[in-house]
């Protein structure tokens, strides 16, 4: 999925995300603000921040600096541990 996709993704599920929240908060003082955080969550989860981080990036050093100091472009998006039993038997 390239970046286009990604950040229309995204934007669905901030949309998506403030209408469950103003529904789900509806009787709240502060649905409104609730509804805007659920979603930016939504936005975030669906990895909005991350399109928005690259194009930023891109925009603030558009040549990509090459070299020993050049940044490393990861994202590390989860973490698994394997974890296997050996028997030792004699």
């Amino acid at each position: 999925m390239n970046e286009k996709q990604q950040f229309g993704l995204a934007a669905a599920a901030f949309v998506a995300g403030v209408a469950w929240g103003s529904f789900r908060h509806r009787r709240n003082g502060h649905a409104g603000a609730l509804a805007l955080l659920q979603g930016c969550e939504w936005f975030i989860a669906y990895g909005g921040a991350a399109v928005l981080i690259t194009w930023l990036r891109d925009a603030l050093d558009p040549d990509g600096e090459e070299g020993p100091d050049a940044l490393v472009d990861e994202r590390v998006t989860r973490i698994r541990r394997v974890v296997t039993e050996q028997s030792t038997e004699d």
